[in-house]
């Protein structure tokens, strides 16, 4: 189980870009030098470093040559490797995100995960337009009890942005573990509670078309700069793979409530890009 996030933001590739590239096979690094801003480009390269690390530590294979590492992606986009992971962790399984500062990683050993890191500059609107005026078009992704939430920070912009991150985020990360992304539609399908009624509580569990999903566990972590990422983990059965490729690597398909209960919610440790090329020293769990 791993849980990293690299401040993309503050890496000055200058000097580094070309040799953190040589990771990569061809095509990924075709996928990368696609990208116009360099910014965009540092976060697209160290998302597929962070898989390439987390696959090394955990697989047991060098980073070097890049074939060494099979990573590929379900039809909806959905990265996964074909590289064997230890009996300790038969459905190991990962996800990336980036957004703003950060990029980040989460895997898994039993359960489905999926991660997602919303930045303050993803609420950006015209000048003078207040936030709740102006996140009025997601309106329709919301539960009526999510949308009331953000509502009741009315009094205070700041909470009521964050208030709007954390849910957003928790959605998100709940159809990327899926894998059927855009499929699932309106988002407010899934609505989420927070643990204790608590609005800023780290837990939270999904009710889906009116069901509660028992098998499913959400947390929530702040990271610098006013950015949030929500981490979802859950049952590998509700996974969504057209082609098969993916669960087919899944070596417990059905694990127990135990098992997808481990490691409910650790913290995030921020590592510099360097610390990518020596995934041995990673904080991993098994």
């Amino acid at each position: 189980m791993l849980r990293l996030a690299v401040e993309t933001a503050a890496w000055d590739a200058s000097l580094q870009f070309d040799h953190f590239l040589a990771y990569l096979p061809a095509h990924e690094q075709e996928d990368v030098l696609r990208f116009f801003q360099l910014e965009d480009r540092k976060r697209a390269l160290a998302s597929r470093m962070l898989q390439r690390a987390a696959i090394s530590a955990v697989c047991g294979v060098p980073l070097l040559p890049p074939s060494a590492i099979a990573v590929q992606r379900t039809k909806g986009r959905r990265p996964f490797t074909l590289n064997r992971a230890p009996d300790s962790a038969p459905n190991w399984n990962f996800n990336v995100s980036h957004e703003g500062s950060f990029t980040v990683l989460v895997s898994e050993p039993y359960a489905a995960t999926g991660v997602d890191v919303c930045a303050p500059t993803q609420l950006r609107r015209r000048p003078g337009v207040p936030l709740l005026q102006g996140i009025v078009p997601f309106k329709s992704q919301f539960a009526p009890e999510e949308w009331s939430l953000i509502q009741s920070f009315a009094h205070d912009e700041a909470l009521a942005g964050a208030a709007f991150q954390r849910l957003w985020s928790l959605k998100e990360s709940y159809i990327k573990a899926r894998g059927d992304g855009l499929g699932f539609e309106p988002l407010s399908r899934a609505r989420f509670v927070f643990e204790g009624e608590d609005a800023w509580s780290a837990r939270a569990s999904v009710v889906v078309d009116g069901k509660p999903c028992p098998r499913w566990g959400f947390s929530l972590h702040e990271l610098p700069h006013g950015h949030w990422v929500a981490v979802a983990k859950g049952d590998p059965q509700d996974i969504v793979d057209a082609q098969k490729g993916f669960t087919r690597t899944l070596r417990c398909p059905a694990p127990t409530d135990e098992e997808l209960r481990r490691h409910t919610c650790p913290a995030f440790t921020i590592i510099s890009m360097e610390q990518l090329l020596q995934p041995s020293s990673l904080p991993l769990q098994l």
